[in-house]
């Protein structure tokens, strides 16, 4: 109801209980009666508490105008470093920017729909990022070994669907709120009203206060380029990675695994600029400052090039994509937009109601994701080609043992030399090809 604009009261709940417990077909014994519950209900879920700013009708300037007034006159209150705010996004973080790309090189292969959840968090003036949130599927992914990915300095927790919920999003608040009681900090978090957003906890040094139903792409700072800006260095990271395998005589180019993803996920989020969020923030008109920063069109330029550059090595004639597909794909724009997708009538819920029992009563068998699994040792020499595996070798223990935390240099530098070797090695093949053909002319 609430995500169609209208408001609810007591006996419509009561009454829309009733018709729960006879869909799902709850014994009459377990029911409940009167109306007794509805007090506790409503306290559960917050629905006499949940703030919104603005009017829920469709929107229009005047609506807009509102709402940044409104959110204005909360956060003059705060200095801007106690300014925040969350959201989160998704990343098929497998998957090949470039549409293109995809059918030629792999045209015979199901396109990776492998996805990631990932939240955000900054104040207004750029000077504080939260580490990213990953939320993924599997509780150990296989690819960290006997490690946990907190090991390696993320911020990791998982449920079958790798959405948001609003368990995970109480835990996040809770270590949030602790941060800021220990560094004795006030702040305002500004959110979106998606249901996942929505917690029993009260934290006792953060504000939490909601942005009104349908104005979030208008007025909330992460959603007015600070994540498409990452999202342009992610893909970029990617598009040079690619290259760099390509240069290696890999015949995957796409080739990644999901230390690697978060690994440049984590690298990306560090290269978004405090001046480029502080613009984002200004450009919302929730607080005075400055227009949007250069640095999203830089990245989205050095994208393109690096797409560009991915096209001539693999021969492919079709035009790149616009860049605002490289950096948000389809496949990311509608996955994101599903968790706050409303179900449609009472059947709809109880399907999903089941769906839910059901996977609660079944075991979930993770799979791995890893590249790097079950590869032997070979032995250590001086030829090219042993040198190269070396190589191989020692870039994949910089992402096993999180040498990587330090920067993507040393793993893109062993992979350029190791693309040299293998230039090397074929011109050293050619040559002794024409000496051998040389002394059979001669003899």
């Amino acid at each position: 109801m609430e995500d169609k604009g209208e408001q609810v009261n007591g006996p419509m709940l009561q009454e829309k209980r009733k018709r729960f417990e006879d869909l799902l077909g709850v014994p009459e014994e377990e029911r409940l009666t009167g109306d007794g519950w509805v007090a506790s209900f409503t306290r559960t879920y917050h629905l006499q508490e949940r703030r919104h700013h603005g009017e829920a009708a469709s929107v229009d300037l005047a609506a807009v105008e509102a709402e940044q007034q409104c959110i204005a006159k909360i956060l003059e209150k705060f200095n801007p470093k106690d300014r925040w705010n969350f959201d989160e996004t998704s990343l098929f973080a497998f998957a090949p920017p470039d549409r293109g790309l995809a059918t030629r090189q792999m045209s015979r292969k199901k396109r990776n729909k492998f996805r990631l959840t990932l939240g955000f968090a900054c104040n207004s003036d750029g000077s504080e990022k939260m580490p990213i949130f990953f939320i993924g599927k599997y509780k150990k992914p296989c690819v960290f070994k006997n490690n946990s990915p907190a090991a390696h300095g993320f911020d990791y927790c998982n449920n079958k669907a790798a959405w948001m919920t609003s368990e995970l999003f109480e835990d996040w608040v809770k270590a949030f709120d602790l941060k800021m009681h220990k560094e004795k900090r006030h702040i305002c978090l500004v959110i979106d009203n998606f249901s996942g957003h929505y917690i029993s906890f009260v934290p006792r040094n953060i504000q939490i206060e909601f942005f009104g139903p349908n104005l979030t792409s208008f007025v909330q700072p992460l959603d007015a380029g600070i994540i498409q800006c990452f999202k342009a260095h992610y893909w970029h990271a990617f598009s040079m990675h690619a290259v760099g395998l390509e240069e290696a005589g890999e015949t995957d180019i796409y080739k990644v695994n999901l230390l690697e993803a978060m690994t440049m996920a984590k690298d990306a989020w560090a290269t978004v600029k405090a001046s480029t969020i502080e613009h984002c923030w200004a450009h919302t008109g929730i607080q005075s400052g400055k227009q949007p920063a250069p640095q999203i069109i830089a990245v989205k330029k050095d994208l393109l090039k690096a797409v560009e550059e991915l096209h001539r090595l693999k021969g492919i004639k079709d035009d790149v994509p616009p860049v605002n597909e490289l950096v948000e794909p389809r496949e990311e724009h509608k996955a994101q937009m599903e968790p706050d997708k409303p179900m449609h009538g009472d059947a709809e819920i109880v399907a999903h109601i089941k769906q839910l029992i059901t996977a609660e009563n079944e075991d979930v068998i993770e799979i791995s994701d890893s590249e790097e699994e079950g590869k032997s040792d070979s032995s250590v020499g001086l030829s090219l080609s042993e040198v190269a595996q070396m190589c191989e070798k020692v870039e994949a223990a910089c992402w096993r043992f999180g040498y990587s935390d330090n920067g993507l240099t040393l793993p893109h530098e062993l992979r350029r030399f190791r693309g040299f070797l293998r230039r090397m090695e074929m011109k050293s093949t050619k040559q002794l090809t024409l000496d051998s053909w040389a002394k059979r002319q001669d003899s």
